[in-house]
């Protein structure tokens, strides 16, 4: 635990959000040119670190995948750096629900977290929100982009994706 605070202590000042709409445009540029992907602001993903089992708490950090651990859950720019982190919460919660207990989190759906406005998309009339990618761990939200969530496994398998009438 000392070594977890001296970190927090040490890095806090470098894993920062930006505070104004024109540091947020940064990334999207970045994103833009180096990625090919207009208005991503960032991003986001969870990560098991692998621990030993805490005492008196036998399945509250088993993940999915079978072992104990913590789970990392970060945001990133076009350029690798974190301006969001988030670590320590048990490996049997999933991304979406750590997500949702963040300062990250409750500052995106109070829109205090200064992103740049609604513009249109390069050489278009569309408009179009900044946006977080993402797994489909996380809700869908109007800054939060996450896949289709119909795997084409199942569409093979017979089930339409068309609703009847």
């Amino acid at each position: 635990m000392d070594v977890c605070r001296t970190l927090i202590q040490v890095l806090k000042s470098y894993i920062k959000p930006p505070s104004t709409p024109q540091e947020w445009i940064v990334d999207p540029t970045d994103f833009e040119r180096r990625w090919q992907f207009l208005h991503c602001i960032g991003a986001m993903d969870g990560k098991h670190v692998e621990i030993e089992c805490p005492p008196n708490s036998v399945s509250d950090f088993i993940n999915y995948k079978g072992f104990f651990s913590i789970v990392l859950l970060a945001l990133v720019d076009a350029n690798c750096n974190f301006p969001f982190v988030y670590i320590g919460c048990q490996g049997s919660i999933f991304d979406g629900g750590i997500f949702k207990h963040t300062k990250f989190h409750t500052l995106l759906n109070s829109k205090q977290l200064e992103l740049p406005p609604v513009t249109s998309l390069q050489n278009s009339n569309f408009l179009a929100p900044y946006v977080v990618v993402a797994d489909n761990a996380f809700a869908l939200h109007e800054n939060i982009m996450t896949p289709y969530s119909i795997s084409p496994t199942r569409y093979n398998k017979g089930y339409s994706i068309i609703a009847k009438a």
